[in-house]
Order: structure tokens, then sequence, then C-alpha cells
């Protein structure tokens, strides 16, 4: 017969092995490692705004070399650096 692992909802399991609230605490911090719904979303503003500034400075430089920006097929915004590496930098507007 194959032992049975203790249940650790059990009543009768020894409580002196298991960790103590504050011992979890120190461990997993005050929420238990989970963001709170608030901290989740403070983190993606913070994400978004990261985005666009990062997107602004593209569109800025597109601007500069004078070239329609490029995107992929999902939209997401191309950098002319990457472009460039890439060795796919679209040939410049005169206008």
């Amino acid at each position: 017969m194959i032992a049975r692992p203790p249940d650790l909802f059990d009543a009768r399991v020894e409580r002196a092995n298991r960790p103590t609230i504050a011992e979890l605490r120190a461990k997993y911090g005050p929420t238990w490692g989970i963001k709170t719904m608030a901290a989740a979303a403070r983190h993606e503003r913070e994400l978004r705004h990261a985005k666009e500034c990062a997107d602004r400075a593209i569109l800025a430089e597109y601007a500069a070399l004078g070239l329609d920006p490029v995107h992929t097929n999902d939209g997401t915004l191309v950098s002319p650096a990457l472009l460039r590496a890439l060795n796919r930098m679209p040939e410049t507007h005169h206008g």
C-alpha cells in the first residue's frame, strides 16, 4: 500500500511544522505576492505610458528622416534602427 502524504488541511497534522502568519508575511510580503488591483492598474498605466513615449520618439525619428512610419502586421511601430539593422530601410520621400 502506498503511503498518502499528510493533508495540510487536516486538523490532525502537527501544527508545529506549519509556518506562522508572521513567517509567511515575511517570506511573501503583506499581499502574499499577489498584486492588488490598484497596483496592477498602476503597472498597466506605466507600461502604456512607456510605450506611448517610445512610439513618439520613433515617430519623431521618422519625421526627421522624411519617411512614413512602418508598422508590423499587428500594428506595432517598427523603429528606423531596426529597419537599418535588417537592411529594410525604405527610400526617403522627396516632396
